[in-house]
């Protein structure tokens, strides 16, 4: 329990709401006077934060651009038994900035604040007209200010700065429903762009629109712009942190992003567009929270999540590729995706790695760590104190990774509402126990994927302890294809070449659960070992489902010891309720 021993009335410095003052530098020298055991109380109101004031840092953020400097508002460094309650206020922001950084601290608590920008980092527009080549939409130049310079479309985000419409990667949504359109994720890819009137804009498809996305004109398309260099709220080496009640309307990357932190609490958080503003969807760039290479136990309850343009929880690792063998004890490793690099602890004394066969991920060896040395942005050196396995392969590269086993945290997430996201729900890769219980999923893509690759974004972590149960799916989920959706429930690691004894997730139970599908696949399920799905309620959905899909509600590869049985299916589904089964090999429980 933090105590509290000094509590800091932020007015009595002057520090006073519903001002055009920003007080960042002010802000920054209390926050770094501070003795352990402060209590940092602000006035309700409005506070300005501005790029131009914000200060430098070096930090590398999982999955996001790699830079050399990131500008900072607001930082907390090496301090204990912090609280900042915002009592209510509201952070207004101004340009390219990191709103909140924790760096190596402990018992901190943030609660009780809204966070937002006053030119929004994810833009929407109207949809006017539609052809094969191009569509026209409206864009409100008082909520998205923008401009076009060489069929280039530039917004405006604040202190003089703009950024540029991405070339992929934008949405469409119902304009009645505010869901995900089906299978359009992910699928306008913007060529040029042409203004066609004050609020009007041609925007000329990469490729013509071969696919059929039942789009209307009314419907919004949220545009993703901005490069994800800054996160909303970031905190890395961090112990026990608890975040309740705070609300985040914009952001230009991932919204919270926990990386190499033990033990993290988020509670009553929303994670949604500011409709007092006017605007209906758009509100981050990417993740709602992403927790990467964290430890401890980590809780998500009672939270609120829509409009997402990637995940709204990811929970994952991050696996390097074996280089060069220095000596018997020794390997120099490289960080395989750009996004994430440049990690100064992914390994620390003591630590436990998993040397694993990248084409089958099958373990070869547990090793303890003696030492951790950074050689490069992309290249570390590991010693480990005892001697590993002889690594004969002449491709060293191409087949063998290692996983950082320590830094692997449990999981709960409760009572949450999953509203319609670009991607996925909840997305999770840890073999410490997960449960995701009593939520309502509404995601676009799957509800819930159980991943795990050395191939692709290397996020790793093999599941060992999985319950899902009490949740409902409604007939939002799955809908697009987006990056491994092939189910409502998607278990679906990357893996070359599976090997049939050695599954890679194991222990997973669903159950009691309730899906409404529009003749989507509930469950896919791929390298299981212990699947049991059992006393779960299946409701034909009479929406209509343009996706193309495997025909089986469930969809079963290269699993072991499965049991499906007790499931309630009602409806008549267009696709098979029968198991759709692939190398399966023990006889399935039903």
């Amino acid at each position: 329990m933090i105590m509290e021993q000094t509590t800091i009335y932020l007015t009595d410095h002057n520090i006073l709401p519903d001002t055009e003052m920003d007080y960042t530098d002010i802000l920054n020298r209390l926050l770094s006077e501070a003795e352990d055991g402060t209590v940092f109380r602000f006035a309700q109101g409005t506070y300005h934060f501005h790029a131009v004031h914000g200060t430098k840092g070096a930090y590398s953020l999982s999955n996001s651009e790699p830079i050399d400097e990131r500008t900072l508002s607001l930082v907390l460094k090496n301090k204990k038994n912090i609280v900042l309650d915002g009592n209510g206020a509201a952070f207004l922001y101004h340009g390219h900035l990191q709103p909140i950084t924790f760096d190596s601290c402990q018992n901190i608590t943030l609660k009780n604040l809204t966070i937002d920008w006053e030119k929004p980092l994810v833009s929407e527009a109207i949809l006017l007209a539609q052809t094969p080549d191009y569509m026209d939409v409206l864009i409100d130049q008082q909520l998205y200010p923008c401009f076009v310079k060489n069929f280039c479309l530039y917004f405006d985000i604040g202190d003089g700065e703009v950024s540029e419409l991405t070339y992929g990667g934008h949405t469409v949504y119902d304009g009645k429903t505010l869901t995900v359109l089906p299978d359009s994720a992910d699928k306008l890819h913007i060529r040029n762009v042409e203004q066609i009137a004050n609020d009007r804009f041609r925007l000329y498809f990469s490729d013509m629109l071969t696919h059929d996305i039942p789009s209307a004109v009314g419907d919004i398309v949220v545009l993703r712009h901005n490069k994800r260099i800054h996160c909303g709220i970031f905190a890395e080496n961090c112990q026990n942190l608890i975040y309740e009640d705070l609300s985040v309307h914009s952001c230009g990357g991932i919204c919270m992003l926990f990386q190499f932190c033990e033990n993290i609490c988020c509670r009553r958080l929303q994670i949604v567009a500011n409709r007092k503003k006017g605007r209906q969807i758009a509100c981050t760039r990417d993740d709602g929270m992403q927790f990467s290479n964290c430890r401890g136990h980590i809780t998500v309850d009672s939270c609120f999540f829509h409009g997402l343009q990637d995940s709204p929880v990811n929970v994952h690792g991050t696996s390097v590729c074996v280089h060069r063998v220095i000596d018997d004890h020794t390997l120099e490793c490289q960080y395989m995706n750009y996004h994430t690099c440049d990690f100064k602890n992914w390994a620390e004394p003591g630590h436990k790695i998993q040397i694993i066969n990248r084409k089958n991920m099958v373990p070869i060896q547990e090793a303890e760590v003696g030492s951790f040395l950074p050689v490069s942005k992309e290249h570390f050196r590991i010693t480990f104190r005892e001697p590993i396995c002889h690594l004969t392969e002449p491709d060293i590269l191409n087949l063998y990774a290692l996983e950082n086993i320590s830094n692997t945290p449990s999981v709960e997430i409760y009572r949450n509402h999953f509203g319609s996201c670009r991607s996925r729900g909840v997305l999770v890769t840890t073999p410490k126990p997960v449960r995701i219980e009593d939520n309502l999923f509404a995601s676009s893509g799957a509800a819930i994927l159980i991943a795990g690759d050395a191939s692709d974004w290397f996020e790793s972590g093999g599941c060992r302890d999985v319950t899902i149960q009490n949740n409902t799916f409604t007939d939002d989920c799955a809908l697009s294809g987006y990056q491994y959706s092939h189910a409502v429930i998607s278990i679906c690691p990357s893996i070359m070449k599976p090997m049939p004894n050695h599954p890679y997730h194991s222990n997973i139970r669903i159950y009691n659960n309730t899906f409404h599908s529009a003749d989507m696949p509930i469950l896919y399920a791929y390298s299981v070992r212990h699947l049991e799905m059992r006393e779960n309620s299946i409701f034909h959905s009479e929406r209509q489902n343009h996706r193309k899909h495997d025909a089986s509600l469930f969809l079963l590869h290269h699993c072991q010891d499965v049991a499906l049985r007790d499931n309630k299916i009602v409806g008549m589904f267009s696709i098979t309720t029968k198991f759709d089964v692939n190398k399966t090999k023990e006889r399935i429980a039903t």
